[in-house]
């Protein structure tokens, strides 16, 4: 079975952490694309935004899907409303990159300290 998740905020994106390791992030009122109820089954985060409302999570028919025979139509409209998913192991990666780059700079800088004669 296939299931869709709903921000339910007013303001500001959600990252739904899903069951695979990969985090959904959506816009406010934004609607995820089908995902496979593996990902929300027994987690308990997405639980957890649920209880408060944050979110909702809904079964599709998947008798209503692109095998059903039903044309899908692609219209520019679709292109808003695409979801981001990403893995967060991935942005961890980069960031640990980017503090290392950092660490790196401020080793080679040399240091502005005075010398005292002494």
């Amino acid at each position: 079975m296939a299931v869709k998740i709903k921000n339910l905020r007013t303001s500001g994106p959600i990252a739904v952490p899903l069951s695979t390791g990969t985090t959904l992030r959506l816009s406010p009122g934004q609607v995820s694309q089908e995902l496979h109820d593996v990902e929300v089954a027994d987690n308990a985060k997405v639980e957890k935004l649920r209880g408060r409302g944050e979110i909702e999570v809904e079964a599709v028919d998947e008798a209503s899907g692109p095998d059903s025979g039903e044309a899908a139509e692609d219209t520019d409209e679709s292109v808003g409303d695409s979801v981001e998913v990403r893995a967060t192991t991935e942005d961890t990666g980069a960031r640990d990159a980017q503090a290392r780059a950092g660490e790196s700079r401020s080793r080679a800088r040399p240091s502005k300290r005075p010398e005292s004669s002494g």
